[in-house]
């Protein structure tokens, strides 16, 4: 993973590369650091196989700090749990993820992208069918 990306340039080639359709949503969250430690961060969009985290320097300096001090053994995961509405129906969603890249977008805005670990097939399917129902036109 990069730690960091001073370049706009490179988060816009590393956002028109990704496969999937995603869904803005803008929601504060907790990200879960290695150790359990949480962070608020806003969870800025999803898709079926990753998400996209966006956060001030602040956070990243802690994020950044802990995937650094993250035992070399263990690939560093990080958790975040949010919350969806599917029919009128709101389902809690927890994932882990694998922390790709980070990059900054303005002086105290960075974003940071995310890709699902061994997401449990309940909570892929839930995500499937939100963005499904999400993209469907009005």
């Amino acid at each position: 993973m990069r730690q960091f990306t001073s370049s706009k340039a490179e988060f816009d080639r590393f956002e028109n590369r990704r496969r999937y359709p995603r869904v803005v949503l803008d929601k504060n969250v907790n990200l879960f650091l290695p150790g359990n430690q949480p962070v608020s961060v806003t969870l800025h969009d999803i898709s079926e196989c990753a998400i996209q985290a966006r956060f001030n320097a602040g956070t990243e300096e802690t994020i950044r700090l802990a995937l650094e001090n993250a035992s070399a053994v263990d690939k560093p995961l990080l958790g975040i749990k949010f919350r969806i509405k599917l029919h009128d129906h709101v389902e809690d969603i927890f994932v882990s993820c694998n922390p790709v890249c980070i990059c900054q977008l303005d002086s105290d805005i960075f974003a940071m992208g995310l890709q699902f670990s061994d997401l449990e097939s309940k909570y892929q399917t839930l995500i499937n069918k939100f963005i499904e129902v999400s993209l469907e036109p009005v």
